[in-house]
């Protein structure tokens, strides 16, 4: 009687080493997936970085191209656009427009999590489009 209730009962579950071996096999995926998201975090934050970058450069230098008397110059911080002057003492003057442009742009690219400081220079963004800098690290270090 015993025999009959033994082979009428099925194996149900894993077996520990089954378990053991499917672990093990997650832990190697892992091991060797998660070192190449990490790089394209890193090279999405880079390309991210760049395009607020070149995106506020243009806002630049079309307000450059309108302005009458007051260009924003190298020396000029993100915190003075964003107050709408070519420096601490002077006011933009311009097409109203690429002064809009220019101030709500400096603004959204100063707030989040990758915000760039209000204290980098117009010459420090175009320091950081050059072709070397092409790590994250590297690009908050020129800016």
């Amino acid at each position: 009687m015993k025999k009959n209730m033994l082979k009428n009962r099925k194996k149900k579950g894993f077996t520990l080493i089954e378990l053991i071996a499917v672990i093990a096999i997650l832990g190697i995926l892992i091991a060797v997936i998660a070192p190449r998201m990490t790089g394209y975090t890193d090279s999405a934050k880079v390309s991210k970085t760049k395009a607020n970058v070149k995106t506020l450069v243009t806002a630049i230098e079309v307000y450059n191209s309108t302005a009458k008397d007051v260009p924003v110059d190298v020396d000029t911080t993100v915190a003075d656009m964003i107050d709408g002057e070519a420096d601490a003492d002077t006011d933009l003057d311009g097409d109203t427009n690429a002064i809009d442009t220019l101030k709500e742009t400096a603004k959204s690219i100063s707030e989040g999590d990758d915000a760039i400081e209000t204290t980098t220079t117009y010459e420090n963004l175009l320091d950081a489009l050059d072709e070397d800098v092409t790590t994250y690290g590297g690009i908050k270090a020129v800016l």
